[in-house]
């Protein structure tokens, strides 16, 4: 798998190459391109997206809806919150934090030809002082829906919530401090299980409860926490983050991130982490890179693109950037962009350098690999002495067998999306002290072996 230092027969590169464990890796799925433009910042929202472009907020739901004038910046953080409007009658609003201010998206009651399907509503916090005026809202960089409460971090290190099912009633008495002798404000928020997580750079805190007068809190991980609100992520049973050291499972002593660890060599403030809705997939961008852990198998891979963000709906996980926004959809299907325009996606894999036999050279005489393609993919493998270099052997084949079955639609050819066993022999017949391996594809592979085969020539 993917290592960032040297180790003998791991990967050195693993674009768009995903993990799956027994040292087997497949292309990540195809992409479909939904909203184009510069995106900076993009929340999910179900099946919806809230999105900043150009300095305005915007919502996605098939179609784009311009919140214009109003605004939205790189803190944008949010929660969903399912809030009573009547009697047992609830409204699906997304809850925005600015960093300034708080308000919600909601679904628009439209007329007929009216094209705005949703809105941004500002709040007003409904507890007033002494002078019947208004409490300041939190300013918000990082909000969490628990305990059918709306919660919010300022950057201090105090954390405030609502009442119970009133998410505009805001208490100035009903804030919870984390102090344990550093200065170390609250960076992240979590929902988890019968636990609010609250993160610090370098601590993570749980608190406990179902009421005003019982929460409480208790530190649970000390020297590890989350750098910012997009550093933690948790699917109910499990809860990630990432701090300025690597990436950490709650319960978990050692980094998961062990082998790509040169990363947190420079710090990102902008990093983020994020679990995907089956809880295989763990998802690190740092550094505008995507990087890919099986959580149940072990192992990195990545992402080839760059990207400003990750996104997660209910259909799937995504990226978003100065080329638009995009999500996965199929593990066989090439990436498209917003105009119908597809192109397969080009995966690539080299490893660290091999010396087989440590005390001369060696004959390399062939390559055994079986493999999962699909139709009309190609490979192509080629073997170096080293990375300055050009290859001593390059040889393309095919990712396929034969044609598969098809549906002739208007005389286009729908072919089954249906991968084909392929076992390929290259003959290599090349002799040198060391060995990198690249293999490159375009288009669906799952490299099941890879089976190089050396004959010692020298002592």
């Amino acid at each position: 798998m993917l290592t960032l230092t040297y180790t003998p027969g791991a990967l050195r590169e693993s674009k768009n190459l995903i993990p799956l464990g027994d040292n087997q890796i497949e292309t990540r799925p195809g992409a479909h391109q939904l909203i184009t433009g510069n995106i900076n910042r993009a929340i999910g929202w179900g099946n919806r997206i809230a999105f900043e472009r150009y300095g305005y907020l915007l919502v996605w739901h098939a179609v784009e809806t311009d919140l214009s004038p109003r605004t939205a910046n790189l803190q944008m953080c949010g929660a969903t919150f399912q809030s009573l409007v009547g009697y047992g009658d609830r409204e699906e609003r997304l809850y925005i934090g600015s960093g300034e201010d708080i308000f919600y998206l909601r679904r628009r009651a439209n007329q007929p030809g009216e094209t705005q399907y949703y809105e941004a509503v500002d709040i007003v916090n409904e507890v007033k002082d002494d002078e019947n005026q208004p409490f300041s809202l939190p300013k918000a960089r990082a909000l969490a829906s628990w305990r059918n409460r709306l919660w919010a971090a300022d950057g201090t290190h105090t954390v405030y919530h609502t009442e119970h099912d009133k998410p505009h009633y805001w208490d100035p008495i009903n804030a919870i401090e984390f102090q344990s002798g550093t200065q170390n404000d609250v960076t992240a928020l979590c929902a988890f299980g019968n636990r609010l997580m609250v993160a610090t750079p370098s601590s993570l805190w749980a608190v406990t409860g179902d009421s005003t007068y019982n929460f409480q809190r208790d530190k649970v991980v000390n020297g590890h926490g989350a750098v910012n609100q997009r550093c933690i992520t948790s699917d109910g049973q499990r809860l990630y983050h990432l701090d300025r050291n690597g990436v950490y499972q709650l319960g978990e002593d050692e980094p998961l991130s062990r082998e790509i660890e040169d990363l947190f060599r420079a710090p990102d403030n902008d990093a983020e982490l994020m679990l995907d809705p089956d809880g295989v997939w763990l998802y690190l961008l740092y550094d505008g890179h995507i990087y890919v852990y099986n959580t149940l198998k072990g192992g990195w891979g990545q992402i080839d693109v760059l990207a400003k963000g990750l996104i997660q709906t209910d259909e799937g996980v995504g990226w978003y950037g100065q080329n638009g926004l995009w999500r996965m959809v199929s593990r066989y299907a090439p990436d498209t962009d917003n105009s119908g325009v597809s192109t397969p996606v080009a995966s690539h894999f080299r490893t660290w350098p091999v010396q087989p036999n440590p005390y001369g050279m060696t004959s390399y005489n062939r390559v055994f690999l079986s493999l999962l393609g699909t139709y009309q993919s190609v490979g192509e493998y080629a073997v170096y002495p080293d990375e300055d270099e050009p290859s001593l052997v390059n040889e393309t084949f095919d990712l396929y067998r034969k044609e598969p079955p098809y549906l002739d639609i208007g005389g286009e050819r729908l072919y089954e999306e249906r991968p084909q066993r392929v076992y390929a022999e290259i003959p290599i017949n090349v002799a040198n002290e060391q060995f990198e391996h690249e293999l490159k594809a375009e288009g669906y592979l799952r490299l099941i072996s890879f089976e190089p085969n050396y004959t010692h020539t020298g002592s």
